[in-house]
C-alpha cells in the first residue's frame, strides 16, 4: 500500500481496486476518510454510496446514491474535513449496463488528529 507524505503532517494511504462492478470494503476499524476516486469505463453511469462499516449498512458518508455519469470518467468525492470513521470504509458500487470502474479511497488508518 503507498504512502504519501501530504502536508508534512498527516499520511493518506490510497487503496486501488482492480477494475471492477463490485462493492467492497476498503479499510477494517477506526480511521479517517478523505475522499474517494472514480474512474468509470467511458461509457457506464457508476453509482456509489460510502459507509462507515464494513457492509453497505450502518452511518452513510455523504449522499445516498451518488451518480457519476459514464462519460464524466473522473469523479472524486471530498469531505471538507477529515470524516471519523468507528468501524470502515466500505464503498458500494453499481456500474450500469455491465461495465466497470476503478475505485481509490484516501484515509488515514491512524484515525483524525487533533
Amino acid at each position: 500500500m503507498p504512502i504519501v507524505d501530504i502536508d508534512g503532517i498527516r499520511t493518506r494511504v490510497g487503496v486501488q481496486s482492480v477494475p471492477t462492478g463490485t462493492s467492497k470494503y476498503h479499510y477494517s476499524g477506526k480511521c479517517a476518510f478523505y475522499e474517494v476516486f472514480v474512474t468509470t469505463d467511458g461509457t457506464n453511469a457508476v453509482t456509489i454510496n460510502i459507509f462507515d462499516s464494513l457492509t453497505a449498512t450502518g452511518k452513510m458518508i455523504g449522499n445516498p446514491n451518488m451518480v457519476i455519469a459514464g462519460a464524466e470518467n473522473n469523479w472524486t468525492y471530498k469531505t471538507v474535513l477529515p470524516r471519523l470513521c468507528w468501524n470502515g470504509i466500505y464503498i458500494q458500487v453499481s456500474v450500469a449496463g455491465g461495465g466497470t470502474c476503478r475505485v481509490s479511497v484516501e484515509y488515514d488508518p491512524g484515525g483524525v488528529e487533533a
